[in-house]
């Protein structure tokens, strides 16, 4: 567009320039700056300005230039090979000469004038003719001059190119240049007038291919995704016939790039956080068509820990009335220059919804420190009553510091995935992943979250004496991470790296509240899926955040207008009605007797049913229930219960006391 401007008038030059400087950003506007100071002088640019000329270019030269080349056949030349050559063009020269003198031929016969190039000078004088008597503005007009396709309808099966305009009506005339006299006459996106008829057979499949290629050009302008997405998407339902009347992968792939580049070249990627700049276009959001709100709702400035906040700011209402919060960073759609991407979200009307995106440079106690005072200052009335979040040590004293009121609750999924990696250090998860009564005894472990707090210390007792010797060191890990290890001197337990009220999972089943972190994961996935790669550009991480915040506004919107959220898969409702009913009976001991389901070993069963055993049996329940494949554990433990027929002492670790 920038070489558009030679066309309009010598005084509007400036105007045009101006015009474009205003729209540009990036690498290209180091081009324009330097366009401004060699070419936009006084006494240059007259030398440049074509406009109302007829010969633009010195293509006649090349031409002759081109010729030459052919007939020396090679390059280099000697001098008399280059002497004889010359000798031989001047005498096609004058015989040319001759015959144009004596009115045997025109200057038209002597060089064919290429058809296009007809067409193209008729258009330019079309449109500037237009711009000079004012129904073209100047940026219509520049637009007007790098437009390379024509615009496309089709009907009845056949495809028409756009002619003229008038001032009522668009006049289209048929694809088939030469051949066909067919014409159509609409009025915006109607039909009121078809002239003549076509000469030629209907072809619906190359019709329809036309409507491809123009659905891959228009989603090439308006998203960011990659070149195989855009062609996947708007090739999937596409006919037989039509696929082979399309253009080759390569000839659409080549297309969709011009496309784009066309547009303008894409915004550089940052070099580092300090000189990072968020354009304009970046920091909005357009809920509904015509309507812009802030995106970028913070900016911690430029630094080499500097933190980026997107949300749309209807949404900080959501956060600012919501009572529970979801909290969880994903480090896999991360841009460069930035560690993870940290997501809150919060609960409202039956469903729960991402209200913050915070781009965060690395994980430590001052950026989680920094984010949420950030998020104070976002949302000041924020009183969130219970956040849950993943074990991590950092962002868990970062929330303590910003809402020391709040109640903390830890995912369980987290939590086993933490145990799934303690048992990797122990080169043991290999069997847990093969051996299914090994797994189901590690999982015990997890299970302690069932237990009430008051039962931990007899249920890590009970469950001391049931592990095999392999399985002792993950006990410790979790009663060392998560209870506190004993005191060698005295009584009493060491304090733990995080408290029993932020992982016990029995208040949470009783009252029932969630679990699980899941809807942060949920959110994660909703993004990956959207960017289609790992560790995006900023710049199509915003574009795809922003169409991820389309789709919760949906949602979020449905929900207000009284539609009820979706319901949990009926195998997830199962799981929880088993392990609220097991959790809520384990005092009941018949009830456990009923649930193992042993009445031919009842007394055996009995001897487990003491009140320092119990919380034991409640693991196995709770884990038996919702875990498959448990017959052989059940086994060993009808087995266990015959051998011993006293609570077993616990393994203590060296330099502990045993107590038996």
């Amino acid at each position: 567009m920038l070489l558009a401007t030679a066309f309009l008038p010598v005084p509007q030059v400036d105007t045009g320039v101006s015009l474009l400087e205003a729209r540009t950003m990036g690498n290209l506007l180091a081009l324009l700056q330097y366009f401004q100071q060699e070419w936009m002088t006084g006494e240059r640019l007259p030398l440049w300005n074509v406009h109302n000329v007829n010969i633009r270019t010195n293509n006649h030269l090349e031409g002759w230039h081109n010729r030459l080349n052919r007939k020396a056949a090679k390059g280099h030349n000697g001098l008399y090979e280059l002497l004889q050559i010359l000798i031989a063009e001047q005498g096609v020269m004058d015989t040319l000469i001759r015959q144009v003198l004596s009115g045997n031929t025109t200057i038209g016969d002597l060089r064919r004038v290429n058809r296009v190039y007809v067409e193209k000078q008729q258009r330019v004088e079309q449109y500037t003719g237009e711009y000079t008597n004012g129904s073209r503005t100047l940026e219509q007009f520049l637009e007007a001059l790098i437009q390379r396709g024509k615009r496309k309808v089709v009907f009845e099966g056949y495809s028409y190119v756009f002619d003229r305009a008038t001032d009522a009506k668009e006049l289209w005339r048929c694809e088939e240049r030469g051949r066909c006299k067919a014409r159509l006459h609409t009025v915006g996106d109607s039909v009121v007038r078809k002239v003549g008829s076509h000469c030629h057979e209907l072809s619906a499949a190359r019709a329809e291919a036309a409507v491809v290629v123009t659905r891959v050009k228009r989603r090439a302008q308006e998203t960011m995704e990659m070149t195989a997405q855009v062609i996947n998407q708007c090739t999937t339902s596409l006919s037989q016939a039509a696929q082979g009347a399309l253009l080759t992968l390569r000839a659409l792939k080549q297309m969709l790039r011009r496309r784009r580049n066309k547009l303008g070249t894409p915004l550089a990627a940052p070099t580092s956080l300090e000189t990072l700049i968020i354009p304009e276009e970046f920091t909005t959001y357009a809920p509904h068509h015509g309507e812009l709100v802030s995106f970028l709702l913070a900016d911690s400035g430029p630094s080499p820990q500097r933190i980026l906040i997107f949300g749309s700011q209807r949404k900080l209402a959501i956060l600012r009335e919501s009572r529970t919060w979801y909290v969880d960073g994903t480090f896999q759609s991360a841009p460069p220059l930035f560690c993870q991407i940290y997501v809150i979200l919060a609960e409202a009307l039956g469903g729960v919804h991402p209200v913050l995106y915070a781009l965060l440079p690395d994980k430590s106690r001052s950026t989680y420190d920094r984010l949420f005072d950030m998020v104070k200052e976002i949302v000041p009335e924020a009183n969130p009553r219970s956040i849950s979040c993943d074990f991590e040590m950092a962002a868990f004293n970062a929330i303590r510091t910003a809402f020391p009121a709040v109640r903390l609750h830890g995912c369980l999924f987290h939590l086993a995935q933490n145990m799934r990696r303690h048992l990797c250090t122990l080169d043991l998860f290999t069997r847990y992943k093969n051996d299914a009564d090994f797994a189901l005894q590690a999982k015990m472990v997890v299970a302690l979250t069932f237990v009430p707090t008051e039962g931990i210390e007899q249920a890590i007792d009970s469950l001391a004496g049931h592990l095999p010797d392999e399985l002792q060191p993950l006990l410790d890990w979790f009663e060392d991470s998560y209870v506190g290890r004993r005191n060698r001197r005295g009584g009493g337990r060491r304090p733990p790296m995080f408290p029993m009220e932020m992982w016990s999972m029995y208040r949470r089943v009783v009252d029932g509240d969630c679990r699980t972190n899941n809807f942060t994961e949920a959110a994660h996935r909703r993004l990956k899926a959207e960017l289609g790669m790992a560790h995006p550009t900023i710049w199509k991480l915003i574009d795809s955040l922003r169409k991820v915040q389309h789709a919760r506004d949906l949602f979020y919107e449905q929900l207000v207008a009284g539609h009820q959220p979706p319901k949990k898969l009926k195998k997830y409702r199962d799981a929880d009605n088993r392990i609220v009913r097991i959790v809520r009976q384990y005092i009941d001991r018949d009830i456990i007797t009923k649930i193992v389901g042993l009445p031919t070993v009842k007394k055996k069963v009995q001897v487990l049913n003491t009140h320092k055993h119990r919380y034991l049996l409640l693991m196995w329940v709770i884990v038996s229930q919702t875990i498959p494949s448990c017959m052989k554990w059940e086994k060993n433990l009808k087995r266990h219960a015959e051998e011993e027929m006293k609570p077993v002492p616990r393994i203590y670790r060296r330099g502990q006391q045993c107590i038996c």
